[in-house]
């Protein structure tokens, strides 16, 4: 982490430094720090699709149903979790 914080930019590169395009050209560039150049290519990327965000907009639909009009909105918020994350549990 100190080896990251005490990184400079090159000059070129901080102006666009807040586009998505730089910073996986930082990262590329910088591959002499390999354990964060490895966590941030996996988790500091973005999905290029919506279809996630799709699929749950289409699961609380199933959810909201006319017979379940009642529930409230963190008693729905739980069961879309939960049936998002099922497949973690043991």
């Amino acid at each position: 982490m100190r080896m990251y914080l005490e990184t400079e930019p090159e000059h070129v590169e901080a102006e666009t430094l807040k586009t998505a395009e730089s910073a996986g050209t930082f990262w590329s560039k910088n591959k002499h720090l390999v354990p964060l150049t490895v966590l941030a290519l996996k988790y500091l990327s973005v999905p290029a699709t919506s279809v996630p965000s799709e699929r749950m907009f289409s699961k609380s639909g199933y959810v909201l149903s006319s017979r379940r009009s009642r529930l409230q909105a963190d008693a729905v918020d739980h069961i879309c979790f939960l049936n998002q994350n099922y497949d973690l549990c043991d």
